[in-house]
């Protein structure tokens, strides 16, 4: 795998006029010879198409460079799924119409790929843009698992990443199920199916501007949609007992996110990638590092505090066994006095039918008695 390699690059757009140039340029401009272009117009209703129109005219001397394709709106999901099934591609990926790539992104996905044979895809760090394409932050991710991103309820990687064509035979492409966290959904899958690369360079950007959906329009759904995504997950089969060990925290961390998105956090650093604090400091530029031995100390006083917790819930278990032993020997004690007095009255009952069976002998004996007396007396009068 060498810049021989083919790779088909999608770009589903829809009425992203705006953005599609720079998202276009960046991956046309890429130093990579057997590269392609699909860009898949669905149905945009603005500017797009004659965008596309022109750089089909500038890009007309390389042929094969660029291909483009247009539909009725069928979402993003069904036309990326499109683009991928037309492109030729040995490596296969997709990229937002409003983010971009930066310069040697595919070289070096590539290269990760060559070294990396057992890696199904290989994703870069990437930077988040504002609407002029400057950087305001950039993000060193950290290295996939399915694990981590179900904890974290985040699909870990961003733009820019590529993945082995053979993949998607397997996996089916995106689902158009979840066209609020498509992303996610696709990624868990392909997760799956084996390791991911993760190259960390920044090789690619993630535009934040006012045209993307807000969450106050579509939060509820979002939110509704967190939680279906697992449920969707965890209904696969196949699933290793690992994963299977997370899911309730898995499920909180969804419903966390699915609060989040519901208030109307904003899609920034602090709000839509990372859920913990401690892991947002890792990956983001907008968190300030922390010195080393602060927080050694404060993971040390977390791990006192976790301490003296369980020592706290051991001596109350024990409390709790030593009352429940000393109940149990009052009842014991009970049930003793309780045998006893069964033991006195089962002792009387018996004296009791004794008693009664002797008493008909008895009463024979003094009648008899009775009537000798009587025939003595009148043996006596004669």
């Amino acid at each position: 795998m060498s810049a021989e390699t083919a790779v088909s690059i999608v770009i589903p757009a829809y009425d992203r006029a705006e953005f599609l140039r720079a998202a276009a340029e960046s991956v046309l401009e890429q130093d990579h010879e057997r590269l392609e272009l699909i860009i898949v117009d669905d149905g945009s209703t603005d500017g797009t198409p004659e965008l596309v129109a022109a750089l089909e005219g500038e890009w007309a001397a390389r042929p094969g460079r660029l291909r483009t394709t247009h539909h009725d709106n069928i979402g993003q999901a069904r036309s990326t799924n499109r683009g991928w099934q037309l492109a030729g591609g040995e490596l296969l990926g997709y990229l937002s119409s409003d983010d971009t790539l930066l310069p040697g992104a595919i070289p070096a996905l590539v290269a990760a790929l060559a070294e990396r044979p057992e890696a199904v895809a290989a994703y870069p760090d990437f930077e988040l843009i504002d609407e002029a394409g400057g950087a305001v932050d950039h993000f060193r991710l950290e290295q996939f698992t399915v694990r981590d991103a179900l904890l974290a309820h985040d699909p870990i990687v961003g733009p820019g990443a590529i993945f082995r064509r053979e993949l998607l035979d397997r996996i089916d492409g995106m689902d158009p199920g979840f066209p609020t966290n498509v992303d996610f959904e696709f990624w868990l899958r392909v997760g799956l199916e084996g390791p991911l690369a993760h190259v960390p360079e920044v090789l690619a950007g993630y535009r934040v501007h006012e045209g993307m959906t807000s969450t106050d329009a579509r939060g509820p759904e979002m939110a509704a949609r967190a939680v279906a995504l697992l449920d969707h997950f965890y209904a696969l089969p196949g699933l290793s007992t690992e994963l299977g060990e997370v899911r309730d925290r898995a499920y909180r961390a969804a419903y966390l996110a699915g609060a989040l998105v519901a208030s109307g956090t904003p899609m920034e650093s602090d709000g839509r990638f990372y859920l913990a604090d401690r892991r947002a400091r890792r990956v983001s530029n907008r968190h300030a590092e922390r010195d080393a031995e602060a927080e050694v100390a404060e993971l040390r006083a977390e791990l006192a505090k976790l301490a003296e917790q369980t020592a706290a819930g051991r001596a109350a278990r024990r409390e709790a066994l030593a009352e429940r032993e000393e109940r149990i020997a009052a009842l014991s004690a009970r049930l003793e006095a309780k045998q006893q007095e069964l033991i006195a009255l089962e002792q009387r009952l018996a004296n009791v039918a004794y008693e009664s069976a002797s008493l008909p002998r008895r009463l024979a004996r003094r009648a008899r008695a009775v009537l000798n007396r009587r025939e003595a007396q009148r043996g006596g009068v004669r």
